[in-house]
């Protein structure tokens, strides 16, 4: 009996704050959000949010910033685009192809990363630039699928998609050598380190799976506007914003249920916040201070975890 309460409390907690989100806004806008159709399409665009929040989860866990994650993304959708579309590898085609070409450009980043020695916030910014450039010189700059391609993000397909490669990342978290020194790293790497796990190859691992998981976000980007142009000017940091918020919420979240699951409910929310302030009729400036707002609010919460637990 205990056990079951102990479970229903934590589940309680877990999904307090989508639901916290969903009320207030609901109130907010005068039930223009919450309607079906809105949230049907809140949980059609989470699916690229969630995996690109996933592909951030473990270099963050470790405490690396990887800023060209977004760069990434829109490398993978105009090369594995293209590639699928020449080929003509249809839909899983496509996707096979934008994870192939996120784990290459991550293996490429893991290496430079190991090799210089830069801090990993400014080594991926210089990627950045570097990766946005790629994506505009290759195919025009540009990649565009027809309706045979996008089937991907539409249902039942993009639920199927997406639990595969949610209960994959619970294996590795959860199952494997891999997901113990993780977690051995992020609660302390000197730690780690004396008792003889390799950081280095963990650090490299850790960008080769994030690239998987960056490159299926690529693909569903793709098959959710049908065409993706290049990035410039660093435009591409916009889009991994709403993502490291929701990995930071499902390392909060991860108190009260596991790490990929709380990810989860964290991309999840934010794409459902961003939804909510466009209903609300809130301009983007606004929009932004709001969603920083809300970014400081659970970096407040998180970083008080036992102050706020005592309380």
């Amino acid at each position: 009996m205990k056990k079951v309460k102990s479970f229903l409390i934590r589940c309680c907690q877990t999904l307090a704050l989508p639901v916290l989100v969903y009320i207030v806004f609901y109130i907010i806008s005068g039930g223009r959000f919450g309607q079906p159709g809105t949230m049907l399409l809140n949980v059609y665009q989470s699916v690229f949010s969630i995996f690109l929040a996933l592909g951030l989860m473990t270099n963050m866990t470790m405490g690396m910033w990887d800023f060209s994650g977004g760069a990434v993304v829109y490398c993978a959708a105009i090369i594995g685009g293209n590639l699928a579309v020449n080929f003509n590898l249809g839909g899983y085609g496509m996707l096979l192809c934008c994870i192939a070409v996120g784990i290459g450009i991550e293996v490429v980043t893991g290496l430079l990363y190991n090799t210089l020695g830069i801090p990993s916030l400014v080594l991926s910014i210089g990627l950045c630039m570097v990766y946005e450039a790629l994506a505009q010189s290759v195919f025009g700059g540009q990649a565009y699928v027809t309706r045979e391609f996008t089937f991907i993000a539409r249902a039942p397909y993009c639920f199927v998609i997406l639990i595969v490669g949610i209960a994959l990342m619970y294996v590795i978290i959860n199952k494997t050598a891999f997901g113990r020194n993780l977690a051995c790293i992020g609660s302390n790497q000197a730690v780690a380190r004396s008792t003889g796990i390799k950081i280095k190859k963990m650090k490299f691992f850790s960008y080769l799976i994030g690239g998987a998981f960056m490159g299926a976000a690529g693909a569903f980007m793709l098959a959710n506007n049908s065409t993706v142009p290049a990035p410039a000017n660093l435009s591409s940091l916009t889009v991994i914003f709403d993502a490291i918020m929701g990995v930071n919420i499902g390392m909060f979240l991860s108190k009260y249920c596991n790490i990929v699951l709380g990810v989860t409910i964290g991309a999840f929310t934010m794409k459902m916040l961003s939804i909510a302030l466009v209903a609300v009729g809130l301009s983007n400036n606004m929009r932004n201070v709001i969603t920083g707002i809300f970014l400081l609010l659970i970096l407040c919460v998180s970083a008080n975890r036992g102050i706020i637990g005592n309380i």
